[in-house]
């Protein structure tokens, strides 16, 4: 909702630029030329998470060091859009290793990594949070 408020904001500014006043002939001054210009200032608004979704590809891992569950992070705004170039940070506890494939979403907001279990081989439960652009 931010950037769509932003967007009708430029866009009347650059229509109110583009009509030009009240018509008529601006006169002139011998002797001085004068050259239109319309200046567009941008504002680039930093993108922040209202929400995020976790989903995973399985709901438990084998104990054999090979097997793993793929991650995948959907971060949202608060229209519910997903927002691409978001940090990610995941953390896993009980032995396991979390592997990103990135830094941040990707274009479709997603982000993704594998979750290992390298070594313990006792039947456990394995915790995962996540922070993504700081919520």
């Amino acid at each position: 909702m931010k950037y769509f408020k932003i967007f009708l904001a430029t866009m009347a500014l650059a229509g109110l630029a583009a009509c030009g006043g009240g018509g008529g002939s601006p006169g002139s001054v011998s002797g001085q030329t004068t050259t239109p210009s319309t200046t567009v200032t941008t504002t680039t608004v930093a993108a922040t998470a209202a929400d995020f979704t976790l989903a995973f590809d399985k709901t438990s891992i084998q104990n054999n060091g090979l097997d793993k569950v793929v991650l995948t992070v959907i971060a949202l705004n608060a229209s519910r859009n997903v927002i691409p170039g978001l940090a990610v940070e995941v953390s896993v506890d009980s032995g396991a290793i979390f592997a990103a494939k990135s830094a941040v979403t990707d274009a479709s907001g997603a982000f993704v990594g594998d979750i290992t279990n390298p070594s313990d081989k006792t039947d456990r439960v394995i915790n995962v949070i996540a922070k993504v652009g700081g919520v």
